[in-house]
């Protein structure tokens, strides 16, 4: 469990044992949205969800289940003993007890004495001592998820209709968070499933596109094998050609060892076995002229190499054909040191790949009559491989920097909407003013994306035109809290360029958003002017940025954080956005580390010509 609980779990336990005032349920309430928004984990929203209820209530127990079918799928609790928690009867959704019915009546249950309501019968009969009870459902979305559940012992007082209320906002923003989180759950299994598919197309470019570099079959059954083993994770491959003069399958020299001294003895036994047509995994294949998986080589019959009377070390193996129409030209051939499950979706794909090298084949026997061989690919395999992790990164980090927001402003709205009678208007519009500003920030998010997809795809335009410098950053400046005194502005106030407004004043944004994140105040814009351009700097007085990083500050997703802020967060578009605006002015953008170690971020722009003045 994290240190944060460790201590608010203390928290608990010292008000419950010391009789101390409660927090301020309001600051509560808000503490602990945070905290649950903030959690990726079901177990560790419910964690959460029950140590703010009982610091709240000033519980000795709480508990909280999530529930999937009728079955509990996680349960976590607080406050009772290791006897205790084995005494616990499972809750179910047919289950008749108190704590079922909160799930069956889909509604809180508060009672002053749990002896004087006979479904309690149940937790009585754990022996801990408990009196007051209130239990609430986790609901979203009109479904009940699960249920929030607390317990005092006898003379520690009662729950009261404002613990109600708590338990019941704080259950529907877990319940907000279970949901956000199951939905990213289902989000990574899609991305894994989607990363497995890519593999599979990457793995067929890359053999076809780096066959076709090869001069010889050879080379291109090389290749093959090396990729299938390296992007499909199996430690040996190897490959038979098929000797029309001997009919036989005959061992080659290629090969891929993840660890050759480990599979020395295996190599040194196949290297001396020729496989006739139907005999064992390479036989079968050429024989039948389709893919074939073993489990285990050595409980499988009429395997030649594991009949050689040695330990070969390896036990799952599949192979697929190389042909050309109905000629079988190789097999090539994968093993692994421990049993293997029956992959199909892989043996089908080992089969286009099969048919792929089969085509490769064909076109080099023509190349070869002819004397053509194409150029090499590996350039293009690079390539190909950065955009596909550039895109699975992506694709994960904005799912997760849209959530963050998102989940809050779900859960303040639920509350609003839910509790709007029970609320006062100082707590309407708290709860307003913090949906605006995750808003805000949500949209600010989106927004970037779409900036650095329209410069992308080109379609973004600057409209230059004269402006005033200081006032750019003036504009850019007050975006910011605090901004007169955390920003310290040194532009001239007679200082024009030639830019376009909302652009120009979009990279200062970015500078000083940045300095302000990741550096120390103040922050210090300055401006000088440089032969017929304007060069501008915003400078903070932090610790600069890693100097094995700068050289890909500008770039897409580049993100680092310094000796003394915190991690970096968003999606690391800011400065690569900033590049491109400056570009399309004609400007640019650079780093350089401030006099004081700090970090200094320029912009160059063009200076507007000196106005003529009428004498």
């Amino acid at each position: 469990m994290r240190s944060a609980d460790t201590s608010l779990g203390q928290g608990v336990q010292e008000t419950v044992d010391t009789g101390d005032s409660r927090p301020a349920p309001l600051q509560l309430l808000l503490d602990s949205f945070v905290a649950i928004a903030a959690e990726r984990h079901v177990e560790a929203i419910l964690e959460q969800a029950v140590d703010f209820a009982r610091l709240s209530t000033q519980a000795r127990y709480g508990a909280a289940v999530i529930v999937d079918e009728g079955d509990i799928s996680h349960f976590v609790h607080q406050g009772l003993t290791a006897d205790q928690r084995s005494a616990l009867t499972p809750v179910a959704l047919d289950d008749r007890g108190l704590l079922g019915a909160v799930l069956l009546e889909k509604s809180a249950i508060r009672l002053e004495r749990m002896q004087d309501d006979p479904r309690s019968a149940g937790l009585l009969d754990m022996t801990a001592p408990m009196a007051a009870f209130i239990g609430v459902p986790m609901s979203y979305d009109q479904r009940v998820l699960g249920a929030l559940y607390l317990a005092k012992a006898p003379g520690e007082g009662t729950f009261c209709e404002s613990d109600e209320l708590f338990m019941e906002a704080l259950a529907r923003q877990a319940a907000v968070a279970v949901t956000a989180s199951r939905a990213l759950d289902q989000r990574d299994r899609e991305i894994v499933e989607r990363e497995r598919t890519d593999v599979f197309v990457q793995l067929l470019q890359v053999i076809a596109m780096a066959a076709n570099s090869g001069r010889t079959l050879e080379d291109a059954l090389g290749v093959a094998i090396r990729e299938i083993c390296t992007r499909v994770g199996w430690p040996v491959g190897h490959v038979y050609l098929y000797d029309e003069a001997r009919d036989a399958l005959v061992p080659t020299d290629i090969w891929h060892f993840d660890d050759p001294d480990a599979f020395a003895t295996f190599r040194r036994v196949t290297e001396k076995i020729s496989v006739p047509s139907g005999l064992g995994l390479t036989g079968r294949v050429h024989l039948t002229g389709k893919p074939a998986w073993i489990y285990d080589m050595q409980v499988e019959p009429g395997q030649p190499r594991a009949l050689s009377g040695v330990g070969i070390g390896v036990r799952g193996a599949f192979g697929f054909p190389v042909a050309i129409g109905p000629e079988v030209v190789a097999v090539l051939e994968f093993f692994t040191p421990d049993p293997a499950e029956p992959d199909d979706e892989l043996l089908e794909l080992m089969g286009n790949v099969g048919t792929q090298l089969g085509r490769v084949v064909e076109r080099m026997r023509a190349q070869e009559a002819q004397g053509v061989y194409a150029a090499d690919l590996e350039r293009a395999n690079a390539e190909l491989q950065v955009l596909n992790e550039l895109k699975s990164d992506f694709l994960a980090t904005v799912s997760h920097e849209l959530l963050t927001p998102l989940t809050p402003i779900l859960g303040f709205a639920a509350l609003l909407t839910r509790q709007w009678e029970g609320l006062t208007d100082a707590q309407r519009l708290q709860f307003a003013e913090e949906i605006e500003a995750k808003a805000r920030a949500l949209a600010a998010l989106i927004d970037e994306v779409l900036i650095m997809a329209r410069l992308e795809g080109r379609t973004l335009q600057a409209r230059q035109q004269r402006l005033a410098l200081r006032d750019v950053v003036d504009r850019a400046a007050r975006h910011h809290p605090a901004y007169d005194v955390s920003v310290r502005i040194d532009v001239p106030e007679d200082l024009d360029v030639m830019a376009d407004r909302e652009h120009l004043q979009r990279i200062v944004n970015v500078y000083i958003d940045n300095a302000l994140k990741y550096g120390r105040a103040p922050v210090d814009v300055s401006a000088a002017v440089v032969g017929d351009t304007v060069e501008l700097r915003v400078c903070d007085h932090g610790d600069g940025v890693p100097e094995e990083f700068v050289p890909f500050l500008f770039e897409k997703f580049s993100q680092a954080s310094t000796g003394s802020t915190r991690t970096a967060t968003g999606l690391g578009l800011g400065l690569s956005v900033a590049r491109g605006l400056a570009g399309l002015q004609g400007g640019e953008v650079w780093y350089e580390q401030g006099s004081d170690g700090g970090a200094c971020f320029a912009v160059r722009v063009t200076r507007a010509e000196p106005l003529a003045v009428d004498m």
